[in-house]
């Protein structure tokens, strides 16, 4: 499956920008920039993202040549009984050898290039997680900042609905007093109060809760927590009118959903595990070279007549793996059926 991945990251970060815009038109200024600095959850995806960068670095330098340089030095003895000596050889030398050596194995099948196509959809697929996390974030925010907004106009109101249920026990208790009404005249006016007073309470006490949830998505500290401090910004009429829905939203906005993006770069990695797999069935392709000098004295290591190197080449074959391979490979398929599933979830 082909795709640009740099068009699938430009993607993500005009939707990321595009978030922050939105939230940043309906809500206090600071309060969009501490939920997006403070977040943990948002911490957390964006270190899978740079593991998920390393692992992809990793894998794609599997794809070249590997060079080593080696340098050995051993001083060693022979048996003077064992006949392998010349006559008067010391039987003591050393040995110096510095060198190079080269490995490169042949991705004649594609599994190196599978493997770097699978790194890359699941680094692709965290980046997308990362903006569904940041929209979630938002969402939340959001939702207490208007569940906030709501309980603050529950609040003024039961506050007005008490004053005048207040007056309204005043003007009773007077005109029992003066024998214009009954004892439950009275007792009706308290209990209506009394019941505005026990609503008020709770809409106070679900502001209370709501500041502090917004505190805690806000990434503050326990203290601000418990005494949170939440500046309203614009007005609940004005929030209400700019949270109009436009008309006629086109389909593919779908696409764009960060959660499908992710679905589908799994899906893509899912399939590339696959061919990766596939391709242990067939032969593994080497060459490898060696250059260097040995001597046994410092003084003749880098003389011409020092020099020696190899090239070798190797093919290996699997002949019999128990099964091995064949679970691998059904196992990379069976997880590309989850994704496929995964994928049909999040679009429908």
């Amino acid at each position: 499956m082909k795709y640009n991945t740099k068009a699938i990251l430009d993607e993500l970060e005009a939707l990321r920008t595009q978030l922050n815009t939105l939230i940043a038109q309906y809500f206090p200024e600071d309060a969009p920039i501490q939920a997006r600095a403070n977040s943990a959850d948002l911490a957390l995806a964006a270190a899978r993202i740079e593991e998920s960068r390393a692992q992809l670095a990793l894998t794609h330098a599997s794809r070249f040549p590997t060079v080593d340089a080696n340098l050995a030095a051993s001083r060693s003895q022979v048996s003077e009984h064992a006949g392998k000596l010349q006559p008067g050889a010391n039987p003591r030398y050393n040995d110096f050898q510095p060198g190079i050596t080269a490995a490169f194995e042949i991705d004649f099948w594609g599994k190196f290039q599978r493997a770097d196509e699978a790194a890359r959809a699941r680094m692709l697929a965290l980046e997308a997680g990362r903006g569904t996390v940041l929209a979630s974030l938002y969402a939340n925010v959001a939702q207490g900042y208007f569940a906030l907004r709501g309980f603050d106009a529950q609040v003024a109101l039961a506050e007005q609905t008490l004053a005048t249920r207040r007056e309204n026990l005043r003007l009773q208790q007077k005109r029992f007093e003066g024998g214009v009404v009954g004892e439950l005249d009275v007792q009706q006016a308290a209990a209506e109060a009394a019941a505005i007073e026990a609503t008020l309470l709770t809409a106070q006490q679900n502001r209370r809760a709501t500041e502090a949830l917004l505190a805690t998505l806000l990434g503050r500290s326990p203290a601000a927590i418990v005494q949170p401090v939440i500046a309203r910004g614009t007005a609940l009429e004005t929030l209400y009118t700019r949270a109009a829905v436009p008309a006629e939203l086109p389909s593919d906005l779908l696409n764009r959903r960060p959660d499908l993006v992710a679905a589908e770069q799994q899906l893509v990695a899912a399939n590339a595990d696959i061919g990766q797999a596939k391709a242990a069935y067939y032969p593994t392709i080497k060459l490898t070279a060696g250059l260097g000098y040995e001597s046994r004295q410092l003084s003749t290591l880098f003389e011409p007549s020092s020099l020696f190197w190899n090239l070798a080449s190797g093919i290996t074959q699997p002949l019999f793996r128990a099964g091995s391979i064949d679970a691998v490979v059904a196992g990379a398929e069976a997880r590309k059926a989850q994704a496929t599933a995964q994928y049909a979830l999040a679009v429908q």
